[in-house]
């Protein structure tokens, strides 16, 4: 069973079947509910109190105070109602006037009103008395609702101030016997209990009203501290009990009883336990006095007391003692160092030892702010010993361990090498930590075997940072400090460690490792903190490292500084947003190729000359010399920098001089009650965030002069007559000369192999390999482009074989050589929203933007609409805001018809003529134009103005918001048809107005690929050449992981990282271009959140920015943000009989609607997630039944009445009765599949991959299928039925041979059917000269015209829902694993770090240890009924255990009495993938019962 959020709003409706037909019980077709629309996310969900446009002061009507409702828009049957209300007679005062208080009704006719309303219920006769014994009124019988809102009695509590009384007398009596409580303890504690319980009962507003709250805190401390009292243990316990209500109905009560001394009060019995239910009691009000006074705690001292017994705690008092201590240490100043160290002694056996995550973390909490708080070498060597740092090693690798834990073990390890070196030389003589490394980023892959560059696109930009910052921090500062402050890591001066970092053979071999690590950090993440971290780090590294890393590392490093460098000139030759970076960036490349070049000469000038390093130095150069000759252009650099947000500061990190730690004493100080200002308790107080101050920051003139000194004075080293284009390069464009005037026809195998064979000359060229650079500077992939574009799509079966014979080994080699350059040479630019720092996110979303309107026209009715600025959601369309003006003249004009003025003409104000206006107001088409260019009414606002800027010099994103924008409107000729067919029904008709307006702006994240232009440009002709000889290679080679591209995946991702860019329909072209006709690119995770960013619509687009950064919970209720994207569901009630003819239905009913659909069966009490999984995992089987004739099904499958081969679609002739039945249920199970994928549901499909091949070249415009490479169309035959393609290859071997055809007596029928191939097929034998074409006809049969119409069935229906184009992202591999046939990872490994023990658990208990060993040994039948049992669906999320949500849990089942585990069958919550497994005696056992539940339990979800 599950619950309902009450944030939900749902629409039930039955679809229960019967053997007859379908029954809608809740009416037929006509009577399906309409869904609202939610003005705040325009698609989802109405909700009147959304305001989208708020009008601004600065605007009134007629200076009227007539309330001007932004969401109350009238129909035309409205403005008749208003208008005949105001002409009524105002005299007839016994009329209607007081039911709707009319203009003419004063306050005393609303009086005289509410007398005759007292009057007739005077006279009711029902014996109501309204008034009392003395003839009063009571006013808590007229008015109820106004007195209950004066107070939670209502009005019954005017009569029951007595018994209020008479309670409050009963509490101060009960405070009295506990301030005796040394007289009678016995007393005392009944009291302190009913005390307890009262306190219960109260909220904040009535404690201070019925309790002394003085007296009783003191009685309650005095019987803690009492000397007389030590031995009632149980009365302690009590008061400690009554304390924590005290103090969690009020808070305001805390600072009473900490000047009451209640802390040393509580500790002092902790001192020693005789009673542990006392001391896990005075724990528990121990951490609730820690979040609002940790401070306090931690200046009383002793911090050891309360986890000097942990070992004796249960695991909920462990967890509370470790939160005292960490709540205390929050804010720790160096003269808390003597209660620091002492806690110290008593806190590290503790965190080496403990397993539990929770206390864990609390501890990491505790290392961290006491780091943050003693910046001192001494202190922190004395603290931080070597077996804490090789723990918070462990732990940042450890599988365990929470992400959050990881950032701070890594930030408390930098702060400590940077302020003792001591500990960094520590850590790297005794850790590995290469490997650490790598097992924390390979904790974020999504493929087990993906390289480290797959797997870094998917580790947070944050984790990245930490590591990158931490090796920063490790080593000694470079010799040239320019992008680091002199002073940073100042302490390195002990002369033995700085030369055990330069020969210790450990440490070079770990930097040996480190290189690479950092190298595919730096190229693989576009976040500017991470990459300056990694070039402080490898420049520290160079300038320690010794000539044998320098030969290791030499490719790395490479090609880290020509594909970086490349990218900066780029960018500095470009319009760049962001030159301080960019410049930064150069003077850390710039740094480390001198300390290459001037330790190891011999070793990289060679390489630095053919990677095109030096030219492009000179080319920087030029660049820059630009800049520092226009002095305006110069301050581009200073200006950028002076707002630039630094990731170091952003993180909080700054190693501060310890001059400042005693000004900072009070700021701390007030800092820590800033955070406890509203007086709400806090789940913890979260230690003051590290701050780290060793990065230099530059100014603009800074920047441009050392680029320029540092590419003089590299260039100047070089010979004077070396050639920055070397021999080779000379040569090798001599070779591609020659290969562009050959003429040959790669269709032509012999001509192909010429071809390719002196490509791969060019390229491998003895025993030197072609670089990026000089792949190309030689244009070699312009002419292989050339030549491969006289190709078609069929030709990709000749290339294989002729690429692979060639080739050979070498092929992979060839493509990541085109990689490599193309990450050169690329410069697609990231756009940003104008936007800064945390407004840029999810923030984005909810801003607003200052319009002011300007009317262009004469007319009078919206003239004065010209006065006007208003503010409204960036997000919204400009549908909306006509809208909203055509409401407000509508308004206007009927205000001025109810309040005319002298100068309006008599006329006007004819009530008919005042009706027609509105009604031509209210329907008038209205034009809208910024900076003198027209806008699409469908636009979003902010993606409108965002176009305009961008298309206009000097101005960009950000302008939108600092100024109020001018937009102007006019009023077309043409006007809105307006249809009577909803007049009588207000309601509806706005809410069709509004549909309308959804489903435009829903285009905008579906519609993704229209008129798109091409990637290529002048700048990027080069990066267009070698996408195509890419695409034309990936079409060969099948393998993913050699074509994804790092660098320009994580452009996706961090395009993607700016939702409003996305929700405003203002992604950059190339990122349209590339993922539909390049997708191969991007590795499937990015593409699968590019596809639900861009295809679900706005609710889900926005709902999955909530989910990813897991904000709900944490936003208030009238936080903008949590009314953004809330999507309407609908609870559907349906019969398990007949389920495939009742799914029919709802997906034609729904299938372009935006609600999220649950189901619950009929008889049933469960209720969410688990049978809505079940119902799609049945529909998916009932899909495959035989009976159907929608699939293929081989000869030998005749028992079972379902298919149970690969899905194929049955080949069908025109004529055949049944096709319009089968190619309807086609568009069905297309539209099924898609609702599947739009609500994020588990399907069980098994198709053919070719399905989708199919259906993807139908998408791509492909009218007919032809195959007319004979050998091509037997191989993709095979693909579904093996038999018939042998059959046919037989044939084809054997054709010449006419006596073995005759004996075969073919005709052209299709083999087992009746269906002729050609007209009269059946008459026309099979013979020598016709075997060939009798091939072609059945392969053109059964994978082109006979299932053709099946196919673009499929795609019509799945496009009902969002476009099939959408989904040519993924390739036909990737969707048939998506809908149901993947390969599921059981191992025990994979079990044990994705099953979560809980509740009477723990990982380490045998029943645990026996299921997971059960569950490894299951068959794939076994697999299946346990995934149904346990979340309702029988396979797992694509990602498999990893990717389950909610994890799986296993819990305690506890018989009854008198009952063993044994006679219990485990029971599961579907919802919540939560398993209820009692401890059985023995894994046999265990495996009986569950199997036994897993029969027993399928079929029905009822209560357990």
């Amino acid at each position: 069973m599950s619950s309902n959020r009450d944030s939900q709003h749902w629409e039930t409706r039955d679809y229960c079947g019967d053997d007859q037909d379908m029954d809608i019980h809740s009416g037929g077709e006509d009577e399906i509910p309409h869904h609202e629309t939610n003005w705040g996310d325009f698609h989802d969900q109405h909700d009147p109190e959304d305001e989208l446009i708020h009008e601004h002061d600065d605007y009134n009507y007629e200076d009227s105070d007539e309330d001007h409702s932004e969401n109350d828009y009238h129909t035309e049957e409205d403005v008749d109602g208003i208008i005949n209300r105001f002409t009524e007679d105002d005299g007839d005062s016994d009329g209607d006037e007081h039911e709707h208080f009319g203009p003419g009704m004063s306050s005393r006719d609303f009086l005289n009103t509410l007398r005759q309303h007292m009057r007739d219920n005077e006279n009711r006769g029902d014996g109501h008395e309204v008034h009392d014994e003395n003839g009063r009124m009571n006013l808590s019988e007229v008015l109820p609702e106004l007195l209950s809102m004066m107070g939670s009695a209502g009005g019954s509590g005017l009569r029951n101030r007595s018994d209020a009384s008479s309670r409050n007398a009963r509490i101060n009596k009960l405070v009295d016997n506990v301030e005796n409580a040394e007289a009678d303890p016995y007393f005392a504690m009944e009291s302190v209990i009913e005390l307890s319980e009262n306190l219960l009962m109260v909220n904040q507003i009535l404690i201070d009203r019925i309790f002394p709250m003085e007296r009783l805190l003191n009685s309650l401390i005095t019987i803690l501290s009492s000397y007389k009292l030590m031995d009632e243990m149980e009365l302690q316990m009590q008061c400690c009990r009554c304390l924590y209500n005290i103090f969690e109905v009020h808070p305001e009560s805390i600072s009473h009883a900490v000047d009451k001394d209640v802390i040393q009060s509580l500790q002092n019995k902790l001192a020693e336990i005789n009673y542990i239910d006392l001391a896990e009691q005075v724990l528990e009000t121990l951490e609730l006095l820690s979040r609002l006074c940790g401070k306090d705690i931690l200046h009383n001292g002793n911090l050891s007391a309360y986890i000097q017994y942990f070992d004796f705690f249960t695991i909920h008092a462990q967890r509370k003692s470790v939160a005292i201590v960490a709540n205390a240490c929050a804010r720790v100043k160096k003269s808390d160092f003597n209660t620091v160290e002492e806690l110290f002694i008593t806190l590290k056996p503790i965190f080496l030892n403990c397993t539990d995550q929770v206390i864990v973390t609390r501890i990491l909490g505790i290392l961290y702010g006491v780091c943050g708080g003693l910046k001192d070498t001494e202190v922190l060597e004395s603290l931080y010993t070597s077996d804490v740092t090789q723990h918070l090693v462990e732990l940042i690798s450890n599988t365990d361990t929470a992400s959050d834990g990881r950032l701070r073990c890594l930030d408390i390890l930098a702060s400590v090498v940077g302020y003792s070196p001591k500990i960094a030389h520590s850590i790297v003589k005794s850790s590995d930590l290469a490997s650490m490394f790598k097992k924390c980023l390979y904790q974020y892959s999504k493929n087990p075997n993906a390289t480290l560059h797959e797997t870094i696109m998917f580790v947070p930009k944050s984790l990245l940072n930490s590591i990158s910052r931490f090796v920063a921090l490790l080593f000694p500062p470079e010799e040239e400090q320019i992008l680091t402050l002199e002073n940073a890591n100042s302490k390195f001066d002990d002369r033995a460690i700085l030369d055990d970092f330069k020969n210790d053979e450990n440490i070079s071999e770990l930097l040996k490792r480190l290189v690479p690590l950092l190298s595919e950090i730096f190229i693989n993440t576009v976040d500017f903190g991470t990459r300056r971290n990694v070039l402080i780090g490898l420049t520290r590294i160079a300038t320690y490292m010794n000539e044998q890393v320098a030969i290791h590392s030499v490719d790395y490093l490479v090609k880290l500084l020509g594909a970086s460098l490349a990218q900066s000139k780029n960018i500095l030759e470009h319009e760049s947003n962001n030159p301080y970076e960019v410049g930064v960036l150069i003077i850390g490349l710039l740094s480390l190729v001198k300390i290459l070049e001037r330790k190891f000469v011999s070793v990289f000038t060679s390489p630095f000359k053919r990677e095109g390093i030096y030219d492009l130095m000179e080319h920087i150069n030029q660049d820059v010399l630009k800049f520092q000759e226009n002095s305006s252009s110069k301050s581009k650099f200073t200006a950028i920098s002076s707002n630039n947000k630094d990731d170091n500061e952003a993180d909080s990190d700054n190693m501060e001089d310890d001059s400042g730690d005693n000004d900072d004493d009070d700021d701390e100080e007030d800092d820590y009650h800033d955070y406890l200002d509203d007086m709400d308790i806090p789940k913890e107080i979260p230690p003051k965030k590290l701050k780290f101050n060793f990065v230099n920051k530059l100014n603009g003139e800074a920047i441009v002069d050392t680029i320029i000194e540092s590419t003089e004075l590299i260039l100047s080293v070089l010979d004077s007559t070396g050639d920055v284009n070397s021999n080779e390069l000379v040569s090798l464009k001599s070779k591609v000369k020659e290969l562009e005037n050959m003429k040959v026809d790669l269709t032509s195998n012999e001509d192909a192999v010429t071809f390719f064979n002196a490509v791969k000359n060019c390229v491998f060229n003895g025993q030197c390999v072609l670089s990026g650079f000089e792949l190309i500077s030689s244009e070699l992939p312009s002419v292989v482009a050339n030549k491969l574009s006289s190709l078609d799509q069929n030709s990709a079966f000749y290339l294989e074989k002729t690429l692979k014979s060639v080739f050979g080994d070498k092929l992979l080699e060839f493509i990541a050589i085109l990689q490599s350059a193309l990450t050169r040479v690329e410069s697609f630019s990231i756009v940003d929203s104008g936007l800064q720092g945390e407004s840029s996110g999810m923030e984005s979303l909810g801003k607003q933007i200052r319009i002011h309107l300007k009317f262009d026209g004469e007319d009078k009715i919206f003239s004065p609409l010209s006065a006007v600025v208003v503010s409204i959601h960036c997000i919204a369309s400009f549908k909306v805001l006509e809208t909203f003006i055509r409401d407000r003249a509508a308004k206007a004009k009927l205000f001025s018809w109810m309040v005319p003025r002298e100068e309006d003409n008599p006329e006007d104000n004819d009530k008919a003529k005042t009706s027609s206006d509105v009604k031509a107001i209210k329907n008038s088409i209205l034009k809208f134009s910024y900076q003198g260019e027209s806008i699409d009414s469908r636009d979003t606002i902010f993606g409108a103005l965002f176009k305009i800027l961008k298309s206009k010099e000097g101005m960009n994103a950000k302008d939108m918001w600092d100024d109020i924008q001018i937009i102007h409107f006019s009023k077309e000729d043409a006007v809105v048809t307006y249809s009577k067919q909803d007049e009588t029904n207000e309601e509806n008709e706005d809410e069709e107005m509004m549909d309308v307006d959804a489903g435009e702006e829903e285009e905008i994240l579906t519609n993704l690929y229209t008129e798109m232009k091409p990637v290529g440009d002048n700048n990027n002709e080069s990066a267009e050449d070698i996408l195509k000889v890419l695409k034309v290679l990936r079409s060969v080679v099948t393998s993913d992981e050699h074509f994804v591209n790092s660098k320009l995946s994580a452009k996706l991702t961090r395009q993607l990282d700016e939702p409003l860019v996305v929700a405003g329909g203002v992604l950059p072209e190339w990122i349209l271009r590339l993922t539909k006709e390049y997708s191969f690119l991007f590795p499937f995770e990015t593409r699968m959140f590019f596809l639900q960013c861009t295809s679900f619509g706005y609710g889900r687009f926005i709902q999955l920015w909530k989910n990813r950064l897991s904000i709900e919970k944490q936003l208030s209720s009238d936080d903008p943000l949590l009314q953004l994207g809330r999507i309407s569901r609908s609870k559907i009630l349906i019969a398990r009989d007949n389920m495939l003819l009742a799914t029919l239905r709802i997906m034609d009913d729904y299938s372009k609607s935006a609600t999220i659909l649950e189901f619950q069966y009929v008889d049933e009490e469960g209720t969410g997630l688990g049978p809505t999984l079940e119902f799609y995992s049945t529909v998916s089987k009932e899909f495959a039944q035989k009976k159907l004739n929608l699939w293929r099904v081989p000869n030998f499958d005749e028992e079972n009445s379902y298919v149970t081969g690969l899905l194929f679609p049955q080949p069908m002739a025109d004529y055949n009765q049944d096709k319009k039945k089968v190619v309807e249920l086609f568009g069905h199970l297309g539209t099924f599949i898609a609702r599947s994928l739009l609500d994020n549901r588990i399907v069980d499909f098994r198709f053919n991959k070719l399905f989708f091949q199919l259906a993807h070249l139908f998408a791509n415009g492909v009218t007919a299928l032809e195959y007319a490479n004979l050998e091509e169309g037997l191989l993709m035959l095979k693909s579904i039925d093996d038999q018939l393609a042998l059959s046919l290859k037989y044939i084809y071997d054997n054709r010449d041979n006419q006596p073995l055809i005759d004996d075969m007596c073919l005709t052209f029928v299709l083999p087992g059917t009746n269906i002729d191939l050609i007209d009269n097929g059946s008459k026309l034998n099979v013979h020598s000269g016709n075997a060939t074409h009798y091939i072609r006809c059945i392969i053109s049969f059964v994978i082109g015209e006979g299932i053709k119409d099946q196919i673009k069935s499929f795609i019509a229906g799945f496009s009902k829902v969002f476009p099939y184009s959408n989904l040519l992202i993924l390739t036909p591999d990737e969707l048939v694993e998506l809908f149901g046939r993947v390969e599921e990872d059981w191992s025990t490994e994979t079990l044990y770090s994705c099953i979560e023990a809980n509740h009477g658990y723990t990982m380490d208990s045998m029943t645990i240890h026996n299921l997971i060993s059960i569950m490894s040994e299951f068959t794939l039948q076994e697999r299946r009924t346990f995934l149904q049992f346990i979340t309702g669906s029988p396979k797992l999320p694509l990602g498999g255990f990893k990717a389950l949500k909610p994890k799986l849990t296993v819990v305690l089942k506890q018989p009854e009495a008198g009952l063993t585990s044994d006679e219990y069958l485990a029971s599961v919550m579907t919802c919540a993938n939560y398993l209820k497994l009692p401890k059985y005696s023995s894994k046999e056992v265990m495996r009986q019962r569950i199997i036994q539940a897993m029969d027993e339990g399928a079929g029905a979800f009822l209560l357990s």
